[in-house]
């Protein structure tokens, strides 16, 4: 697969993966543009607006309010006019698929096991000190 996907490229790799028509594919990708520009537009100052793409990536739109700034070439200070801007905020759970070999999903898989071993160990002690105190 290529590093840098276009549009193109993601509607043809979807219809692979899916099974769908290239149609039915753009119609989609149309669909969740529109949705994630409304999505974004729909902040308000102060309570960003969030969409959740997959299990552990958010699109957030936040509200910048409008305020001074300062225009070197003629030392003016001039307002700049109130903005929505996307964020993507990507979760723990969507950077741990990427990090195999003792980082991310195997360092917490092999923590869950000695815990659990930890676990089983101590039941093991407390189960054979009970035997010989019978």
């Amino acid at each position: 697969m290529k590093r840098v996907l276009s549009r193109k490229d993601v509607i043809d790799e979807l219809s692979k993966k899916t099974g769908f028509f290239k149609k039915n594919t753009v119609e989609f990708m149309r669909a969740l543009e529109e949705l994630m520009i409304e999505s974004i537009r729909t902040a308000q100052p102060g309570s960003n607006s969030e969409m959740y793409i997959c299990r552990g990536v958010r699109l957030i739109g936040k509200k910048k309010p409008e305020g001074e700034a300062f225009d070197p070439r003629n030392q003016e200070r001039i307002v700049s006019p109130a903005k929505t801007l996307p964020h993507f905020q990507v979760g723990q759970s969507f950077k741990d698929k990427f990090y195999v070999g003792g980082h991310g999903y195997e360092k917490i898989r092999r923590a869950k096991m000695y815990a659990a071993n930890k676990k089983m160990n101590k039941e093991l002690r407390e189960a054979a000190e009970q035997d010989d105190s019978i």
